[in-house]
């Protein structure tokens, strides 16, 4: 066999048994998305929820 299929095998297997790892440990979980009334209020509560980003340092702006 080549080496690109038993990569390409290992890496299927490794996929699965991590999908069915967390398959197993949370069975009964499905997502939800949450709607904007509820993420605005979950900001609100908590602002570090959604950091404000500092701005860019530019270097040699200023021509020097």
């Amino acid at each position: 066999m080549s080496q690109n299929a038993l990569l390409a095998i290992a890496a299927t297997v490794g996929l699965l048994a991590g999908a069915g790892g967390t398959w197993r440990a949370m069975p009964g979980v499905e997502a939800q998305a949450l709607s904007k009334v509820e993420l605005t209020a979950a900001i609100s509560a908590d602002p570090s929820l959604c950091p404000v980003p500092q701005a860019p340092i530019v270097e040699g702006a200023d021509g020097g």
